[in-house]
C-alpha cells in the first residue's frame, strides 16, 4: 500500500539534483583521470607498497613513501595506527572488509586528511573500529576539497563523533557497512556526493556521545552539500534528539529502505533548515512510528514510495532493495562470503551462521524481479 510523503513545495527546476544522470559512478579510471586532470605525474608508474614488509613495517611508513598514484596494500590481520595523508593522491587498499582490521589507538583517529588538502584519495577493503573521539573528528576523517572514494569498508563500534567523515565534491561511498557506531557517516562541503549500496545498522547517537549536541543523527549527517543516496538500507538507527538521517543540504534518496528507526525529532529523516530539502523515490519506510520526517525543510515525494507498518521483505535475497535479485545482490553476498553475515543483516539467508553455498543457491533460485 503506497502512502504519499507530505510535500511542502518543490525544489527549483535549476537544482543540481534535477536528474539522477548528474551523478555518475566514480571508478578507478575516473580516479586516475582526476589525478591527471590535476596535473599530477606518475599515475602510469604507480607502485604497490606492501604493509607489513621489511621496507614498510607500518601503514604510515608506506603512506610517507608513496607518491601520487601509488597504492598502499595492507595485508590481512590487525593494525593499530593513527595515520595522516599529506598532500598526495594515493589509494589505500586492504585485503577485505573483515580481513584487514584497522584499530584506532586510544583517543586518536585511524586515518585523516587535513582540511587544507586538495587531493583525491581511494580507500577500500578495510574494517575500521574502536575510535572513541568526541567533538574532534571521526575514526576516518577525510577532509579537504579533493574527491574521495571509499568502497567495501566496514565501520564498526566507533563511538563519540562517529565513523567516517567525507568532504569534497563528487566523493563516493559505496558498498560499505556501518554497524554499531555513533554517527556513522558525515558528508559536508561538496556537490554531487554519493552514497551507494551501503548498509547502516544499529548506529546509536546520544547527547553525551556527541559532546552535548542532541540533534546529531545516528546514520548520516549531510551538511552544506548536494547529494544522492541510492540503494541503501537504514536499520534500527537511534538518535536521542535528532533522527537517523539529518539533512542540512539538498539531495535525494532513491531505492532506499528505512527500517525501525527512532529519533527524538523524527524516526527517519530530519530536514534541519528551511532551505534544506530531501526528495524520495522508490523508497520504503517500515516498522517506524510517526513522525517519519521532521524539521523546517522540505520533503518531496517523487513517486514509488511506501510506508509499511511491518518490515517483512517480500524478497529476502534483494539485499539492496531495488526490486530485483541480480548481480548487485550477488556482489553483496560475495563480499561477505565465509563470514557469519553479521556485517550485512539478512545476507545469511538460511540463518545457519555462515554465508556459503546454501545462501548462494537460495539467491540464484530467487534471481530476477521480486514478486509483487
Amino acid at each position: 500500500m503506497h502512502s504519499k510523503i507530505g510535500s511542502r513545495g518543490s525544489i527549483r527546476s535549476n537544482s543540481p539534483l534535477g536528474s539522477l544522470s548528474a551523478f555518475q559512478s566514480f571508478g578507478p579510471a575516473a580516479f586516475a583521470g582526476a589525478l591527471l586532470a590535476g596535473g599530477i605525474a606518475g599515475v602510469c608508474d604507480a607502485a604497490e607498497l606492501n604493509v607489513p614488509s621489511k621496507q614498510y613495517p607500518t601503514i604510515q611508513s608506506a603512506i610517507n613513501a608513496a607518491v601520487d598514484g601509488d597504492v598502499v596494500v595492507i595485508a590481512p590481520g590487525e593494525f593499530t595506527e593513527s595515520c595522516v595523508v599529506q598532500g598526495k593522491s594515493i589509494a589505500i587498499r586492504g585485503a577485505g572488509m573483515d580481513a584487514t582490521i584497522w584499530n584506532a589507538p586510544k583517543g586518536e583517529k585511524c586515518l585523516r586528511i587535513p582540511n587544507d588538502q586538495v587531493v583525491p584519495i581511494q580507500l577500500s577493503d578495510v574494517r575500521f573500529q574502536g575510535a572513541t573521539l568526541f567533538i574532534e573528528g571521526s575514526a576516518v576523517d577525510l577532509e579537504g576539497t579533493g574527491m574521495k572514494m571509499v568502497e567495501r569498508c566496514h565501520f564498526q563500534g566507533n563511538a563519540g563523533k562517529g565513523a567516517l567523515e567525507v568532504f569534497g565534491s563528487e566523493s563516493v561511498v559505496r558498498n560499505c557497512v556501518f554497524e554499531g557506531n555513533a554517527t556513522a557517516l558525515g558528508f559536508a562541503f561538496g556537490d554531487q556526493m554519493q552514497v551507494v549500496d551501503c548498509v547502516f545498522s544499529d548506529n546509536t547517537q546520544t547527547s553525551t556521545s556527541s559532546g552535548g549536541a542532541p540533534w546529531i543523527p545516528s546514520d548520516i549527517d549531510f551538511y552544506e552539500c548536494t547529494f544522492i543516496v541510492e540503494g541503501c538500507r537504514f536499520v534500527s538507527g537511534f538518535s536521542i534528539g535528532g533522527a537517523p538521517v539529518r539533512v542540512v543540504a539538498s539531495g535525494r534518496f532513491d531505492n532506499c529502505r528505512f527500517e525501525r528507526g527512532t529519533g527524538g525529532t523524527a524516526n527517519a529523516v530530519q530536514s534541519y533548515y528551511g532551505t534544506s530539502s530531501a526528495r524520495f523515490q522508490n523508497t520504503v519506510f517500515c516498522g517506524s512510528a510517526q513522525p517519519l520526517f521532521g524539521g523546517s525543510g522540505q520533503f518531496i515525494d517523487e513517486g514509488g514510495n511506501e510506508t509499511l507498518a511491518l518490515c517483512t521483505p517480500p524478497c529476502p535475497a534483494d539485499f539492496i532493495a531495488d526490486g530485483t535479485v541480480n548481480a548487485a545482490d550477488l556482489g553483496v553476498m560475495l563480499n561477505f562470503w565465509g563470514t557469519d553475515g553479521s556485517g550485512y543483516p539478512g545476507v545469511d539467508l538460511d540463518n545457519d551462521g555462515i554465508v556459503g553455498a546454501a545462501d548462494l543457491s537460495a539467491l540464484l533460485s530467487a534471481w530476477g524481479p521480486c514478486p509483487e
